[in-house]
């Protein structure tokens, strides 16, 4: 599903417990992973930076929702505004 300028799954993935890792702008990398068999569940986002894969660097920011639609749709807003300060401190 179209989410502004970058193509993103739609809630029901993570549902079925999928994670979704992607980047943009060469160096801005995030991984979107379910927690639905916590207390309370939630949905849970990564931001790292550089050409390392997740596993191997160093987390730069985390954000967490309700496992939710609405929880994930703020989710997918918070990684927008996150490209665009990224994309805006990094191409001046």
């Amino acid at each position: 599903m179209r989410y502004g300028y970058m193509d993103l799954p739609k809630f029901e993935y993570f549902d079925f417990g999928n994670e979704w890792k992607g980047s943009i702008l060469g160096d801005f990398n995030y991984k979107i992973s379910p927690e639905n068999k916590a207390e309370p569940p939630v949905i849970r986002m990564s931001i790292w930076y550089g050409d390392k894969c997740f596993e191997l660097s160093e987390i730069e920011k985390e954000y967490t929702e309700d496992f939710s639609e609405q929880g994930y749709k703020a989710l997918v807003d918070r990684l927008l505004a996150e490209v665009d300060d990224y994309r805006d401190r990094a191409y001046r």
